[in-house]
C-alpha cells in the first residue's frame, strides 16, 4: 500500500508541474498561446500516457483496481496524439476543455479537503478554500466573460499555475497525514508487542519461583526407617 501511495503522489506531482509549466507559457506568449498550449499540452498527455503504460506492465502487483492504469495510459496517449496532430481542431473546443479539467480537478481537491478533515487533520480549511477557488476559476473559464482571446489564454496559463501550486500544497497535506497515520499504526503495534513481552516474562519468572513439590520429605523418609 505505501508503494501504491507514492506512485499516486509521483504520477500526481507530474501532473502539478506540468500544470505549471504549461500556465508559465501561455502567460509568457498569449498571442501564440493556443497553438503552442494545445501542442505542449498534447506532448505533456503522450508523456504521462506512456507513463502510466510503462508502470502497468513494470508492476507485479496483481491487485484489480491497479488494472484501470493501462486503459488511462491509452486513453492520454490517443488525445495527446490527436492534440499535436489536429491542433486546429482542439483550439476551438480549447476553453470548454481546459475549463472541464479545471472543474473536475477542484472536484476531485474539494473530495481531498473533505477526506483531510473526517481524518482531523487540522489544516483541512486552507485545502478546502483551494479547491472552491480551484471550482470557480474553472467555471470562469467555461463562461469566458473577456472580450479577447489573448486575455483568456492569459487568464487560463495564471487559472493552470494556481491549481499546479494549490496541488503541490493539497499533496504535501496528505503526505504529511498518511506519514501520521502511520507512525501511530507503528507506534500502537510496539506498544501491543510489547505488553504481549511483558505478560510472557512475568508468567516465566512466576513458574520459576513456584515451589518445587516433591514426593517425600527426609522427616517422613526418617520416620518409616522407625
Amino acid at each position: 500500500m505505501s508503494a501504491l501511495l507514492r506512485q499516486r503522489r509521483t504520477s500526481s506531482i507530474i501532473v502539478a508541474f506540468l500544470s505549471i509549466v504549461l500556465g508559465v507559457v501561455l502567460v509568457m506568449y498569449p498571442d501564440k498561446a493556443a497553438s503552442i498550449f494545445v501542442k505542449v499540452c498534447g506532448y505533456a498527455l503522450i508523456a504521462l500516457g506512456v507513463y502510466y503504460i510503462v508502470v502497468y506492465f513494470a508492476r507485479k502487483s496483481k491487485v484489480a483496481m491497479l488494472q484501470m492504469e493501462m486503459l488511462l495510459g491509452i486513453v492520454l496517449l490517443l488525445i495527446g496524439i490527436w492534440m499535436v496532430t489536429k491542433p486546429a481542431s482542439v483550439i476551438a473546443l480549447l476553453q470548454y476543455v481546459v475549463g472541464a479539467l479545471i472543474v473536475i480537478h477542484g472536484i476531485i481537491d474539494l473530495q481531498a479537503s473533505l477526506n483531510i478533515k473526517r481524518a482531523g487533520f487540522d489544516k483541512w480549511g486552507a485545502s478546502l478554500v483551494l479547491s472552491l477557488l480551484t471550482l470557480a476559476l474553472g467555471v470562469l473559464i467555461i463562461i469566458d466573460p473577456f472580450s479577447a482571446t489573448q486575455v483568456l489564454m492569459v487568464v487560463i496559463g495564471i487559472v493552470l499555475v494556481f491549481d499546479g501550486l494549490s496541488d503541490v500544497y493539497i499533496i504535501a497535506v496528505l503526505s504529511k497525514l498518511f506519514k501520521d497515520v502511520k507512525e501511530a499504526v507503528t507506534d500502537a503495534e510496539q506498544e501491543a508487542a510489547a505488553v504481549e513481552t511483558e505478560g510472557t516474562v512475568d508468567d516465566v519468572k512466576a513458574d520459576a519461583e513456584a515451589p518445587i513439590e516433591t514426593e517425600g520429605t527426609p522427616d517422613d523418609d526418617s520416620e518409616k526407617k522407625d
